[in-house]
């Protein structure tokens, strides 16, 4: 039963400084508190602890492990003067079976400078209104060297508004006319004949048509547009001038063009 009970206790002890080992890592700095003769403030054997902390940060982080302790226990900040009994309290812990104890946590506090941690049981201490109730130095833990702590305020991003609008470039809205098509192609021609001194044509869609003429099918050089109504004087001192023989007519809707035609001569139709 003692052999089991041994290994027990080492298995807590290796646990336990493992966990110091870890925590430790995690901080920048440390501090080792004692038991202390009441008299002339030597450090005495017994029970001990390392207390590790962040010395800046957004809130004050730290983990005390302690070890050879008996009872429940608070770590505190104890603060001067000596007559006001005031004491933070930063966390309290039943150690286990082997006397290791651990308190850890991260408390949102003002910076404070040369600081005085001792550890005490939780009975000497009354948290809720932050006073040390009973004084006995041969129960408590005292630091080694006194502890401060800067805090560090949130950093908020502040914008150059100046900056910014002098880094974007400035953006000017251009507007140009519309210049896409979106008439409909016309229907094209489908009747046309010339008949003594007048054009005439059948042609349902298109608004306009054009017919282009001349005195040879593959030369035809003149050309006029008009209105889509059916019909246009030929001859002299008209709008075609001179009547040469050969013609061609499409319809035209806006921006739109019907197909010509086959080319027409004399009388003929199509």
């Amino acid at each position: 039963m003692k052999r089991i009970f041994t290994i027990m206790t080492l298995s807590l002890l290796l646990s336990i400084a493992m966990t110091n080992v870890v925590l430790a890592d995690s901080f920048d700095s440390s501090v080792n508190l004692y038991r202390k003769d009441g008299s002339s403030w030597e450090v005495e054997e017994g029970a001990w602890g390392t207390l590790s902390f962040n010395e800046e940060g957004e809130s004050f982080d730290f983990s005390f492990v302690g070890s050879s302790v008996s009872g429940d226990h608070t770590l505190i900040r104890y603060v001067d003067p000596w007559d006001t009994h005031q004491a933070i309290c930063f966390g309290s812990a039943t150690p286990n079976s082997s006397g290791d104890v651990l308190i850890s946590g991260s408390l949102d506090i003002d910076s404070f400078t040369d600081a005085k941690f001792w550890l005490v049981p939780s009975s000497h201490v009354d948290c809720s209104t932050e006073k040390m109730t009973t004084w006995d130095a041969s129960k408590y833990l005292f630091e080694e060297n006194l502890i401060s702590f800067t805090k560090v305020e949130e950093q908020e991003e502040v914008i150059d508004v100046e900056e910014v609008e002098e880094s974007t470039p400035s953006v000017k809205n251009t507007f140009h006319k519309d210049s896409r098509c979106v008439a409909s192609k016309p229907a094209d021609v489908t009747w046309t004949r010339h008949v003594g001194d007048e054009l005439l044509w059948s042609a349902v869609g298109g608004d306009k048509v054009e017919v282009r003429f001349g005195f040879t099918p593959s030369d035809l050089l003149f050309h006029f547009v008009t209105s889509n109504d059916g019909h246009e004087t030929t001859g002299i001192g008209t709008d075609i001038g001179w009547w040469s023989g050969f013609w061609q007519i499409r319809t035209l809707n806006g921006c739109r063009e019907g197909n010509w035609t086959p080319v027409m001569t004399g009388t003929g139709s199509w």
